[in-house]
């Protein structure tokens, strides 16, 4: 017979995936916007999408302490307060991804349903409330 994880088991994985424990070895993820038409994949690798380049974007810190785990139908989930990134010209959005704090491994990655976003020449500006549920890490 195979063993499984419980419920506490799975929130306190995401716990360490998500740094919200003082695991020495961790340090903060790194939310990234990506500008290629990738379709999200188990098997993705970082080169699987090319991060946004435009004027005044820049990547954010995930801070470990700012996460808040719980139970959602009885899936443990991350939910990160919602980030805002401020584009200065045009740029094509499709998704965003969660990188390990080395930037050499994609944690997570998200297409957005709605399509490409589609900024003007004068840019603007987009909000992402990063969320990780623990299915969805092996699913």
């Amino acid at each position: 017979m195979s063993g499984i994880a419980t419920i506490q088991g799975e929130i306190r994985m995401l716990e360490y995936i998500l740094n919200k424990t003082s695991n020495e070895e961790q340090g903060d993820s790194v939310l990234q916007l990506f500008s290629n038409d990738a379709t999200p994949s188990r098997d993705d690798t970082v080169s699987t999408y090319t991060e946004c380049t435009a004027g005044g974007y820049s990547e954010q810190a995930l801070t470990g302490d700012s996460w808040d785990i719980t139970l959602n139908s009885g899936i443990p989930e991350g939910i990160f307060p919602q980030r805002t990134f401020n584009f200065l010209e045009s740029e094509n959005i499709f998704g965003y991804v969660i990188k390990n704090p080395t930037k050499n491994t994609v944690l997570f990655a998200e297409k957005f349903s709605t399509g490409v976003v589609e900024l003007p020449s004068n840019g603007g500006i987009i909000k992402i409330t990063p969320k990780i549920r623990l299915r969805d890490l092996g699913q």
